[in-house]
C-alpha cells in the first residue's frame, strides 16, 4: 500500500493542473477556468489521491484504506462507486470514454490526463544571505508548516457543522396537533398541516418565521397533510386522504388559490403515518416530478414512486425485497441527483436509510448508509446537500443524528434534543425538515402519553368503559392472559429497558422476568401449562426467540441464524413455538420444537402472527406485520383460506367461540369478533385512535387487554444557526 500522498505528480505542489480544470490539493477546491465546482468530500478524497499517482493503477483497496478508518464498516464497493460516479459528472468525464479516470475491471482505477505541478505564488520576503545556507534548509519546514496550517484550518472549516443545537424554541404552540414541516425555498416560511383550533380536521397552513398568525391554505373536509413547498416557492404539493387505502397528491399555490389533483396512490392512510415519518411528498429539483410512496404488489409492501407534476404519470424508483414492510420517507437532496429514503425492516418505523441515483438513465443501484435497523422517525438533508439529519433510537433513546452521506463516517449525535420519560413524554424530533437558506431546522415534538395496558369488559359481545390496568407512565404494550387468566405478560419499560415482566390479572405485584444488559424484549407468549414465556429479543444484537421458565427466570435462546425473528406463539399441545422469520428472504410462520432443534416452514405465501386454534387443528395468521388481513389454513398443511380482510397491526387473538381482533375505520379503530361458525361479524367497541401492539382476551371471555396511547398535542420547534 502507498504511503498516503506520495507517489506520482508531484507531492511537493499543493496545487494540480489537468486540462481546463485546477485542483488545490491544500483547500480541497475543483476549479474549471477559475470557476469553483461544488464537490463533495469523498470524491475530493478520491482526486486527490489519484492525482497524486497520476497514471498509475489506484486500488479499490487503497481507496478503502485511504478514506476509511479499520473499525469503521460499509458498503465499501458501492461508496467508492458512488463517489467515483460524482467526480466523473463533476468532470465531464464517462467511463466508457475516459478523459481523466480510467476504470480497469477487479483492480482500481488511473488518472490518465497529463498532470502538471502548479505552484502558488511565493510571498514577499527578505533576501537570504547567499553564505547562510541554513536558512534556506529552514524555508522547507516552514513550507510545510505552512501546508499543514493550510490543511488543518480547511478541516476546522469542515467539521465546523453543527453538532450542538442553539436551544429550540417553540414555532407554534396552538392547541391540538401540528405536524409536517416544509420550508419554503428562501427558509422564511413553513407550511405545515394541523387539526385546527377546534381538532376536528387536518389542514394546510403557512406561517412567517417569527410573530404573525399562520395562514389557512385548504379548507376540504377531508384530512390534508404532508405539505411539500414547491423548489420555486410558488406552489405547495400535499397529501389528501381519498379512503382509507388511497391518498390523492395534490398541488396548488402558496397563497390560497385553487387546487389541482395530480395522481393517486394505493396506500394505506395508516401507513402513511407510520411508515413516512418525514417527508411523505418531496419535489425533484427542477420542479417537473414528486415522489411519494405507493404499493406496488399484492402483499402490500411499499416502494417510492415518482409521478409527474404535470401528467400523473407514474415510474417506480425504489425495489424493496420480499419480506419487508417496505420503502417510505422520500427525500431529495438539494441538487437533485440523490434520493434519500428509508426501507422499513420490522416493526412500524424500525429500518435504515438507503440512497439511490436520480439521473436520467442510471440504472437504480441502491446504496445503504445506515446499519442499526432501528427506528427512524424523520429525515432531512443539510443546505449544501452533503449531510442528512435523521432522527433515531440508535443510542437507546430517541435523539437527533447528523451523518456525513458521501464519506459513510459514522454518524453524530446532535445535543440539545432527546427523549423526555414522564407522565407525559416528548418525543423530540419526529418528521424533520432544514432550510436551503437561513440556516434553520425545524422538527415536530408530540406530547404522548403511554402507552399503557387497558382493560374493556367483553362479556355479552358489548364493550364496557376502558380502565386502566398496569401503572406505569413508562410504556407497557402486548399483553397476554396467561391460560388460567390468573396472571398478565407484558412489555414494560419501568425498568429503563424493554423487557418481560409478569403481574397479576389485576395489575399488582408486578415482577420482572428477563433482565438483558442490550436490546429490546417483547411479544411474550404462554405455554400452554403456565409455566413458562417465550418471548422475541434482540438482546444478542439479532432479533431471536427465547423462552424463560418463571420458577428461574433463566432465558434460553432457540433461534441463531442471521435471520430475523419475532412474535412467538406455543402450540396448544406445548410441543411447538411458532414464529415470524424473513430467513426465506420474506417473512413467514416458523415453527420450532420447543426444546430446541430445526426450525420448519409452516406457510409460504407470506406469514406473520400465527395462533392455533382452541382444538388446536387450525392455524390462524396474518400475512403482514401493518394492516392486512388473517387467514387460515390446517395445522398439518393443506390450502389456505382468507377469513377476515383486514386486522390493523396483526392484532387479534383466538378464543374458545371465536376470533377476536381490531380493525382500522375511517373514523377510530374497532374491537371486532368474528364467530367462524355462522362467519357473523360484530363490533365489540370503539378504541379511538393511537392503539398500540397486543389484544389478548382472557380464557373466558368476559375481558380483554389491549394498549394505548394518548397524543396530547404537537408543536413544531424551530433551531436557528443551523449549519
Amino acid at each position: 500500500m502507498r504511503p498516503e500522498g506520495t507517489g506520482g505528480a508531484g507531492n511537493a505542489a499543493p496545487v494540480y493542473q489537468f486540462g481546463a480544470f485546477e485542483f488545490n490539493i491544500r483547500n480541497g477546491e475543483l476549479r474549471k477556468h477559475g470557476l469553483r465546482l461544488k464537490l463533495q468530500d469523498q470524491p475530493v478524497r478520491i482526486l486527490a489521491f489519484l492525482l497524486e499517482n497520476a497514471g498509475e493503477v489506484v486500488g479499490r483497496d487503497e481507496i478503502r484504506a485511504r478514506l476509511w478508518p479499520s473499525d469503521i464498516h460499509v458498503d465499501y464497493d458501492n461508496a467508492i462507486n458512488s463517489a467515483v460516479r460524482k467526480l466523473r459528472d463533476s468532470l465531464g468525464d464517462t467511463a466508457e470514454n475516459p478523459r481523466f479516470i480510467e476504470t480497469l475491471a477487479r483492480r482500481g482505477y488511473r488518472f490518465v490526463a497529463p498532470v502538471s505541478p502548479k505552484l502558488p505564488a511565493a510571498p514577499l520576503a527578505a533576501p537570504v544571505p547567499a553564505k547562510t545556507g541554513k536558512w534556506r534548509l529552514l524555508a522547507i519546514p516552514v513550507t510545510v508548516v505552512g501546508i499543514v496550517a493550510g490543511l488543518a484550518i480547511w478541516g476546522v472549516k469542515r467539521d465546523s457543522r453543527t453538532t450542538e443545537l442553539t436551544a429550540p424554541v417553540p414555532f407554534t404552540s396552538y392547541p391540538g396537533i401540528e405536524c409536517c414541516p416544509s420550508f419554503s425555498p428562501d427558509g422564511t416560511r413553513v407550511a405545515f398541516a394541523w387539526n385546527g383550533p377546534k381538532q376536528d380536521n387536518f389542514d394546510i397552513y403557512v406561517k412567517l418565521i417569527g410573530s404573525g398568525e399562520p395562514l389557512r391554505l385548504t379548507q376540504n373536509p377531508a384530512l390534508d397533510k404532508f405539505p411539500a413547498w414547491s423548489p420555486d416557492g410558488r406552489s405547495i404539493a400535499f397529501l389528501r386522504q381519498a379512503d382509507e387505502r388511497h391518498a390523492v397528491v395534490m398541488v396548488m399555490p402558496s397563497l390560497p388559490g385553487p387546487e389541482r389533483e395530480v395522481a393517486r396512490t394505493e396506500i394505506g392512510w395508516t401507513d402513511l403515518d407510520y411508515r413516512t415519518q418525514g417527508p411523505a411528498l418531496a419535489w425533484s429539483a427542477d420542479g417537473r416530478f414528486l415522489f411519494t410512496v405507493e404499493t406496488r404488489d399484492p402483499s402490500g409492501t411499499l416502494a417510492i414512486v415518482r409521478i409527474s407534476a404535470d401528467s400523473g404519470e407514474k415510474a417506480q424508483i425504489t425495489a424493496p425485497p420480499p419480506g419487508i414492510a417496505g420503502d417510505g420517507s422520500p427525500s431529495v437532496s438539494p441538487d437533485g441527483r440523490t434520493l434519500a429514503f428509508t426501507r422499513t425492516v420490522t416493526g412500524l418505523v424500525n429500518g435504515d436509510i438507503y440512497l439511490v441515483s436520480l439521473a436520467d438513465g442510471a440504472a437504480r443501484k441502491e446504496e445503504r448508509i445506515t446499519f442499526d435497523a432501528k427506528c427512524i422517525l424523520g429525515h432531512a438533508w443539510s443546505a449544501d446537500g452533503r449531510d442528512l439529519v435523521f432522527s433515531s433510537d440508535r443510542g437507546g433513546r430517541v435523539q437527533l443524528w447528523r451523518l456525513d452521506v458521501f464519506s459513510s463516517r459514522k454518524p453524530v449525535r446532535l445535543a440539545g434534543a432527546g427523549e423526555e420519560n414522564g407522565p407525559i413524554r416528548s418525543l423530540l424530533q419526529m418528521y424533520l425538515a432544514v432550510s436551503r437558506q437561513g440556516e434553520r431546522l425545524v422538527y415536530t415534538q408530540p406530547a404522548i402519553t403511554g402507552p399503557e395496558i387497558r382493560r374493556i369488559d367483553i362479556a355479552g359481545g358489548r364493550g364496557g368503559a376502558p380502565a386502566r390496568l398496569t401503572f406505569s407512565t413508562l410504556g407497557e404494550h402486548g399483553a397476554r392472559y396467561s391460560p388460567d387468566g390468573a396472571r398478565i405478560a407484558l412489555h414494560s419499560n419501568r425498568s429503563g429497558r424493554g423487557e418481560i415482566w409478569v403481574c397479576n390479572r389485576d395489575g399488582s405485584d408486578p415482577a420482572r422476568l428477563t433482565s438483558f444488559q442490550s436490546g429490546y424484549s417483547g411479544s411474550p407468549a404462554w405455554s400452554p401449562d403456565g409455566r413458562s414465556v417465550a418471548f422475541d429479543s434482540s438482546s444478542s444484537g439479532n432479533r431471536d426467540i427465547y423462552t424463560v421458565r418463571l420458577a428461574d427466570a433463566k432465558p434460553v435462546r432457540l433461534t441463531t441464524d442471521a435471520a430475523m425473528h419475532a412474535v412467538p406463539a406455543w402450540s396448544r399441545d406445548g410441543q411447538w413455538i411458532y414464529f415470524a422469520s424473513n430467513r426465506s428472504g420474506r417473512f413467514e410462520v416458523w415453527k420450532i420444537p420447543t426444546a430446541g432443534g430445526p426450525p420448519m416452514q409452516v406457510t409460504h405465501n407470506g406469514g406473520f402472527a400465527a395462533i392455533e386454534s382452541e382444538d388446536g387443528r387450525e392455524l390462524y395468521y396474518t400475512r403482514a406485520e401493518g394492516a392486512g388481513g388473517l387467514w387460515r389454513m390446517p395445522v398439518e398443511g393443506g390450502a389456505e383460506r382468507k377469513v377476515i380482510e383486514s386486522v390493523f397491526i396483526s392484532n387479534f387473538d383466538v378464543a374458545k367461540h371465536g376470533i377476536y381482533f381490531m380493525q382500522q375505520s375511517d373514523a377510530d379503530i374497532q374491537l371486532r369478533f368474528l364467530d367462524p361458525a355462522t362467519g357473523r361479524l360484530t363490533t365489540v367497541s370503539r378504541l379511538g385512535r393511537f392503539v398500540n401492539l397486543g389484544l389478548t382476551v382472557s380464557p373466558d371471555e368476559r375481558s380483554a387487554l389491549y394498549s394505548q396511547e394518548d397524543v396530547v398535542g404537537s408543536n413544531l420547534m424551530l433551531v436557528e444557526r443551523f449549519r
